[in-house]
């Protein structure tokens, strides 16, 4: 294994909570049908490290021979990251719905149409229930194969319901990847030179979400084609400083997932987006009673068992509650006092 691939497993490891260590030991006695467990000494010895170092897990670990470090290395972190899919599918509906779709396919290589169509309904209805438009997609055209060999007597009409659904998920899976290819764009603008600050800039703004924004019904649009034209529109709005704006469709926003629980569990990180959104404009706007209400919302994801909080969700939700809490003290006009009282204790 390169040393690079070396210095993954090793931060692969490194990132490892308790809980997720002791599952892999578990699982990964049963994972392994080798006796002497050498991926699990390797892991050990790895996880003891503070820093990467081949020669000494050579030395503490003389049954393996160099030669034979980089398949271990390799085996190590198959293992590791099988283990870290079970953990994850438990609170994944994406991988709920993939292992259906697994399911049916093995079904169907089986010659077992039927069946396979029974799984393929169940998963679509989860996958609808979900908006997985992408994986919903995969499951019609594997409907379509398997009707084909099953040979139902009601074939024109369910074919006709199967070339609808087709299309109108097509539909929704162009608005979602257009929306989301503007605001990756407009956020790369952003990070490149700030706020607009020119009329120049603005019209340059203006006339670039006119051109690659698509022509759309607001009120037909699907959750996750709502969340995702809000993401555009709320960026754009705060990016040429039209607080007032952005304020009102971020109410827009979080009220889609207020309403919809499911969308808020299935898509965090944008729930998130959206309060720290609601939150920037009421503080540009002085709403602090509001902002005190929103920040409380935020606060409230770490306490909500029905969300799971990976690291990831963690590190993002530490970082955007504390911005908000130093910004609360400058709507309160604190900050001056706090510097004070903090150079006088630095003083005694």
């Amino acid at each position: 294994m390169p040393k690079a691939s070396s210095e993954h497993l090793f931060r692969l490891i490194k990132s490892l909570s308790k809980s997720e260590k002791r599952q892999f030991r578990l699982i990964s006695m049963r994972l392994s049908d080798s006796q002497d467990k050498k991926f699990l000494r390797l892991f050990e010895v790895i996880d003891q490290q503070n820093k990467y170092d081949e020669q000494k897990i050579l030395k503490k670990i003389p049954e393996i021979p160099r030669t034979q470090l980089p398949n271990q290395k390799a085996h190590l972190n198959y293992l590791l990251m099988k283990s870290l899919r079970f953990h994850e599918s438990k609170n994944d509906t994406r991988r709920i719905v993939i292992t259906q779709i697994e399911n049916a396919h093995i079904l169907y290589n089986k010659c077992l149409y039927n069946d396979a169509l029974q799984v393929i309904e169940k998963a679509k209805k989860k996958a609808i229930e979900f908006e997985r438009h992408e994986l919903l997609l995969e499951l019609i055209q594997l409907e379509k194969k398997a009707m084909r060999q099953a040979m139902k007597s009601n074939m024109e009409e369910r074919s006709d319901i199967l070339i609808q659904e087709t299309t109108q998920t097509l539909k929704s899976i162009q608005y979602i990847s257009q929306f989301s290819n503007l605001s990756f764009k407009l956020n790369t603008y952003y990070q490149k030179q700030g706020f607009i600050r020119t009329r120049q800039d603005l019209d340059k703004m203006e006339r670039y979400l006119k051109k690659n924004l698509p022509y759309y019904q607001e009120d037909k649009l699907s959750t996750n084609e709502k969340i995702h034209l809000y993401t555009v529109l709320t960026g754009y709005y705060l990016f040429i400083h039209d607080f007032r704006k952005a304020h009102q469709l971020a109410k827009k926003w979080i009220d889609l997932f207020d309403q919809n629980h499911n969308e808020r569990s299935n898509h965090i990180e944008m729930y998130i987006r959206s309060l720290n959104t609601l939150l920037v404009t009421q503080n540009k706007l002085g709403l602090y009673s509001d902002f005190m209400n929103t920040h409380r919302q935020l606060v409230a994801i770490k306490r909500d068992k029905s969300i799971y909080v990976s690291e990831n969700i963690s590190l993002n939700l530490f970082k955007t509650i504390y911005l908000h809490e130093i910004n609360r003290h400058f709507m309160l006009g604190e900050s001056k006092a706090e510097h004070e009282l903090f150079q006088n204790s630095n003083a005694s």
